[in-house]
């Protein structure tokens, strides 16, 4: 610590953030607690309406859009200014009501557990602390601020992804606040598509007359080796056949088969080529049939020149913390919400969450040194986003 008198506005959110950590903890730890399902509307809403209340105790101004069959989002603005700064925070997990039972939140060290901390309830309540240390220091932004908190990230964001795009094409900047496994920043991430392929034979009698079917099984396997051709190392495109089967039992040439084919490319350019190739699939065996359907589900986040200049100066901006800010180098093949962020031609920066790992798996962890370290990251980026420049 400096001596009063010369402390930066970076030395005051550090120290600031480090004074209250024990708050900071407990808030996790109630946003953890409260369990928030992607199946569960009734969940989900608990959820969004505790963090629309802390919101609010923040001075944020909320609004609601409320969903039929999945939980509602809503948005909570902060502050003033010309320009807003966007925050996106999912609030569903992949967690089965009933989880925190078996798994309740615990801190053991420097590490805390809890189903959905890493992926992504430490995200939530880094946002939320950073506008809380940003009123206790009386450091006013000089833009808006808006976080959207929505409730299907899990499942796609397929209700959500509207809204998305029209409030990040309206800002000048986003923050995604997914975490990242060893805390870096990405600035890219691979496009995800989604298909389904449905395969149509002919039943027969495999031991009396197989030479009258046409097994949907063998046409599958052909079109399977057809769709693990198209990976490339090259362009870091990857095809992977998640499920296959088909068949009802042992002795019938099976006459239906299907797969779910997952897709990630890094380039628009190289989705809509592999889109083509896979909606362009022709059977191989003779009188059988397909029909693919499905398509993109995120675009590629490419890293352009306005993701480095956003990357750039804020790295520049902490430099002076004790902070780790660094990036991963490549895109990752996990997509997020930053995707259709950043399909808006909006800077997005993105894996500015806790540290980490076990998204989805029972080992879920953060580190929570990192969590406090991601909270003094954000709150000075966001005191000092009105000096970024596209």
């Amino acid at each position: 610590m400096k001596l009063l008198g010369v402390l930066t506005m970076n030395d005051k959110i550090f120290d600031k953030v480090n004074q209250e950590k024990k708050q900071s903890l407990k808030l996790l730890e109630n946003i953890v607690n409260l369990e928030s399902f992607s199946g569960s509307k009734e969940s989900v809403d608990k959820l969004s309406k505790y963090l629309s209340e802390v919101c609010e105790s923040l001075g944020g101004k909320t609004k609601f859009y409320p969903q039929e069959k999945l939980g509602n989002n809503f948005t909570s603005e902060f502050y003033s200014g010309e320009k807003t700064t966007l925050i996106l925070c999912h609030m569903d997990t992949v967690w089965p009501i009933g989880t925190i039972k078996e798994r309740p939140f615990t801190v053991e060290g420097n590490i805390a557990k809890g189903p959905g901390i890493f992926d992504m309830k430490v995200g939530i309540t880094i946002a939320l602390e950073a506008i809380r240390i940003l009123n206790e220091l009386d450091l006013m932004p000089k833009n808006k601020i808006k976080i959207l908190f929505n409730s299907d990230e899990e499942l796609g964001s397929e209700d959500s992804m509207d809204l998305i795009k029209e409030e990040a094409e309206k800002s000048y900047v986003t923050f995604c606040l997914e975490s990242s496994f060893k805390g870096m920043i990405k600035t890219a991430r691979k496009g995800v598509g989604m298909y389904y392929l449905s395969v149509q034979g002919k039943a027969a009698h495999a031991g009396s007359e197989p030479e009258n079917g046409i097994s949907a099984n063998v046409e599958l396997a052909h079109q399977i080796l057809k769709l693990d051709s198209f990976n490339d190392s090259k362009t870091g495109t990857t095809v992977n056949i998640g499920r296959a089967e088909g068949g009802v039992v042992r002795n019938q040439v099976p006459a239906n088969a299907e797969a779910l084919i997952d897709l990630r490319v890094v380039t628009n350019e190289e989705a809509q080529i592999l889109d083509n190739k896979i909606k362009s699939l022709e059977p191989v065996l003779g009188d059988s049939s397909l029909e693919i359907t499905g398509g993109m589900n995120r675009p590629p986040m490419e890293r352009t020149d306005k993701i480095v200049n956003l990357y750039n100066w804020a790295k520049n901006t902490v430099k002076d913390m004790d902070v780790t800010f660094t990036e991963t180098g490549f895109p990752v093949g996990g997509g997020s919400d930053g995707n259709f962020a950043a399909s808006t031609g909006t800077p997005v920066l993105d894996g500015l969450g806790g540290v980490g790992d076990g998204a989805h798996a029972e080992h879920e962890y953060i580190e929570i040194d990192m969590f406090h370290e991601k909270i003094s990251i954000l709150t000075s980026l966001l005191a000092n986003i009105h000096e970024f420049e596209i």
